[in-house]
């Protein structure tokens, strides 16, 4: 398992290795294309001695190299490539900030007062802190990055925020862990998307996880007065709150940018926090 730089670095240099191919091979294609063309044009019309119309020109090139783009355009998509890399999520300490959700608890809020205060306990696959349900996985997030200070989230259509920060809270202390509730620039937690669409609190709306991981990038760049692209790299992203569909949002929310997001195992993998870097490149590999 490679650690986050080491995984960063191996990608930079694929990736610069595979754009410099990319560009050789189409500066290479582009002049024997002028070249044939010219070639052609000297052969067939050899009193020509005006050149066409630049703008003529450009806007015939154009058309037909859209003509083309649009036969080949399942084969040209062919050549992005996804991938992720496994990363060794406790070595995520240059991150302090999480941006999560949780999933709706469907039975009674448990009694914090006879509940441990012990983390490994409360973490445990068996013991007491079963009563946390599925927010027993916000926990194990939070164990095993001790690093992490501060903590967004992102609200549910149950809305039991304050219930969550009351679990969170007992286990951390304010001067520990900060807690914030991703709001809209205007309050609440109903956002507008990139169309003015209502997108209110829905784990199954896409759009909406979307929406709020980058609100949350937005809250956490202006408390910091840095810009938005220079906080991403201080950013998790928690993918395994909420349901599916916010997992995969998250996840999507990731792609080749800073961020990092985590997933909290089940089953077997019961305690184990496993960390990926996704990016999305060109494969390289000609198929026409």
């Amino acid at each position: 398992m490679t650690s986050l730089k080491q995984s960063r670095r191996d990608d930079r240099r694929s990736g610069s290795l595979r754009l410099a191919g990319v560009t050789l091979v189409t500066l290479t294609l582009a002049g024997l294309f002028v070249y044939f063309v010219e070639q052609t044009a000297a052969a067939l019309l050899p009193d020509l001695k005006t050149s066409p119309d630049f703008f003529s020109a450009a806007g015939l090139i154009a058309f037909i190299i859209a003509g083309v783009f649009y036969w080949q355009h399942p084969r040209i998509m062919r050549q992005i490539n996804a991938k992720v890399r496994t990363v060794d999520a406790s070595g995520l300490t240059e991150q302090p900030y999480l941006i999560c959700g949780y999933s709706p608890l469907k039975v009674d809020f448990p009694c914090l007062e006879t509940l441990t205060r012990d983390l490994d306990e409360a973490c445990a696959p068996t013991g007491p802190g079963y009563v946390l349900n599925s927010w027993q996985q916000n926990l194990r997030v939070l164990r095993k990055i001790p690093t992490i200070q501060h903590v967004y989230v992102l609200e549910n259509d149950k809305y039991q925020f304050e219930e969550f920060r009351k679990v969170l809270r007992h286990f951390f202390p304010e001067d520990r862990l900060k807690i914030t509730l991703i709001e809209a620039e205007q309050g609440g937690t109903t956002f507008k998307d990139d169309v003015k669409a209502t997108l209110a609190p829905d784990y199954e709306d896409l759009r909406y996880v979307r929406r709020g991981i980058d609100r949350a990038i937005e809250m956490i760049a202006r408390a910091r007065r840095e810009k938005e692209d220079d906080v991403e790299k201080l950013c998790i992203i928690d993918v395994t709150g909420g349901l599916k569909t916010f997992s995969i949002a998250a996840a999507i929310a990731s792609l080749n940018r800073d961020l990092v997001f985590v997933y909290a195992g089940t089953g077997e993998r019961t305690g184990d926090v496993l960390g990926y870097d996704a990016t999305i490149e060109l494969a390289l590999r000609f198929e026409f």
